[in-house]
């Protein structure tokens, strides 16, 4: 492949990725305002008297399945700076002259800055995917407490 056919597709598939990393933290973000309410919900009813046992287990399960989901979306959102030295972090250290004599020999390799984001992405990702599995946890401990609470006879 010539080069700049090579350099072409390096920043397509960076743009790309640029994009993905985008969509993951508005996911992350939408699912933690999820997470968010309904762990306020799960602790109020926790808070309601005479609730039976296996109710208050389930719902106290559901917390801690949530607050570990909240956790892991969090993450998500948490900036990753890598070693520093790479992309736009790479010229928060450099003086002027540094920027100018950096940007002439070519700046910073694009390859590079592709496999960093790439990898950035599939984390978040992966994150994203357990923290999804956690909340569906969380909506059967739910429905599982809920339908214990309303049983006649269940303490």
């Amino acid at each position: 492949m010539p080069v700049s056919d090579q350099a072409g597709r390096i920043a397509a598939d960076t743009a790309t990725v640029r994009a993905e990393l985008a969509r993951a933290e508005t996911k992350a973000t939408a699912l933690l305002g999820i997470a968010g309410g309904a762990l306020t919900v799960i602790l109020a009813v926790q808070a309601v008297p005479r609730l039976p046992l296996p109710a208050v287990l389930a719902g106290g399960l559901a917390a801690v399945t949530n607050a570990v989901a909240i956790g892991l979306l969090a993450w998500v959102l948490k900036p990753d700076l890598g070693d520093g030295t790479g992309g736009w972090l790479g010229y928060s250290g450099l003086s002027g002259e540094q920027v100018r004599r950096r940007a002439a020999s070519g700046g910073f390799d694009d390859a590079e800055q592709l496999a960093f984001l790439a990898g950035l992405a599939r984390r978040k990702y992966v994150h994203i995917r357990a923290a999804v599995m956690l909340l569906l946890a969380v909506v059967a401990l739910v429905l599982l407490g809920t339908g214990v609470a309303v049983v006649p006879g269940v303490r």
